[in-house]
């Protein structure tokens, strides 16, 4: 399974600390026009129930933030 979060601008604006050569305002402004890279927003969650939907999973996740993207993996033959 994969799910790809996004960070709120708020959250952005906590986690980015300015350079000596950049202000912050300017600093913040760049990372929000360059969004981080994908390994860096990639959850992985294992020993999922079987019953455990794409859609379902999405919505539990979304009270934290905007989920780009979910896939839950499944066994080809079995479909758990």
């Amino acid at each position: 399974m994969r799910i790809c979060l996004s960070q709120t601008p708020q959250q952005q604006q906590q986690n980015s600390q300015p350079t000596q050569q950049q202000s912050q305002p300017q600093q913040n402004q760049e990372r929000q026009d360059k969004p981080e890279p994908e390994q860096f927003r990639k959850l992985f969650i294992g020993g999922l129930d079987y019953r455990t939907t794409d859609e379902s999973l999405k919505k539990h996740f979304e009270q934290w933030g905007q989920i780009v993207d979910v896939v839950v993996m499944k066994d080809p033959k079995t479909r758990k």
